[in-house]
């Protein structure tokens, strides 16, 4: 399949399953840098490559979109995420290797057809320390699009990417292994909160996990113990916004950040993306999804 043609093909079929988002599609594909196209492109064919179709990548990006829909329909009318502890969901989402496929399939294409999600990827490959030397690691790669783009643009030395979720380890050593790296990565099936390790990180990386924990200020502190003196974390995550493994509400902006200063870091610096066509006080107010990211130090 012609590369060039398979982002067209992909929202084709996506559209022919679920025509609602053929607006909301064509607009996000005006807006979408070049790069990032031609980064979307590169995903696309790797997945065409590894023996996946454009059937099951669309499948995937609507399976996302539906059941994120019905779980925000369940917050507006109980103002409260439907599960808030980690066993509601494990069996069903991280331990359920179909599911999990779909998931994290769906999840990697919103990263460039979401401009929310957009933003926060463009945020991280600002704020990328690439000239500095060191350890990276990474908790909860996921998909492994934010590991493997680090990897490919900075000079840290050694990489190691932590996850419980079988499919997500298979999945970015899917994504390391299309990088062809000589540099020393390692990716590991583990509890974060049980790890123990020699030396500390220079860059400390956690995307969307403080919402799908009990304990966030846990995981915060876990990261703060592994942190080299100057090193730098970042931090993704969510306020009042529903998904089906999602259990940790944030209401506001400000208890995420009290959460990162009661686990002892300080806030460098901070990206919000608050609901389309709203600010960021009027989200709040009203309960809408806000994505945000923190530099910690």
């Amino acid at each position: 399949m012609n590369s060039s043609d398979v982002i067209e093909q992909l929202v084709d079929t996506i559209i022919s399953e679920n025509p609602r988002q053929k607006s909301f599609l064509e607009e996000s594909l005006k807006t979408i840098p070049s790069d990032e196209k031609n980064m979307l492109k590169e995903y696309i064919q790797n997945k065409l490559d590894e023996g996946r179709g454009i059937a099951e990548l669309a499948e995937s990006y609507n399976k996302i979109v539906n059941d994120t829909l019905g779980e925000q329909i369940y917050f507006r009318k109980n103002k409260k995420y439907r599960f808030s502890r980690f066993d509601e969901v494990a069996d069903a989402v991280y331990f359920n290797d179909e599911y999990m496929n779909f998931y994290m399939l769906g999840l990697a294409l919103t990263q460039f057809l979401w401009s929310n999600h957009r933003q926060l990827f463009e945020f991280f490959t600002e704020i990328l320390p690439k000239e500095r030397k060191g350890s990276y690691l990474e908790v909860g790669p996921g998909h492994g699009l934010h590991f493997t783009y680090a990897i490919s643009h900075s000079k840290f030395e050694h990489f190691l990417a932590v996850d419980l979720s079988d499919t997500s380890i298979r999945l970015t050593k899917e994504a390391v292994s299309s990088l062809g790296t000589d540099k020393e990565v390692h990716v590991k099936k583990q509890n974060f909160l049980e790890m123990e390790v020699d030396q500390g990180f220079d860059f400390l990386v956690m995307g969307e996990v403080l919402e799908h924990v009990e304990e966030p200020l846990e995981f915060l502190k876990k990261l703060k113990s592994l942190s080299n003196p100057g090193a730098k974390v970042f931090i993704t995550t969510c306020c009042n916004a529903p998904a089906v493994d999602h259990i940790y509400l944030f209401n506001t902006i400000g208890e995420v950040r009290s959460l990162c200063e009661s686990a002892g870091f300080e806030v460098e610096r901070e990206f919000y993306a608050p609901h389309p066509g709203t600010s960021l006080e009027d989200s709040e107010k009203r309960q809408l999804p806000i994505n945000l990211a923190m530099v910690l130090k």
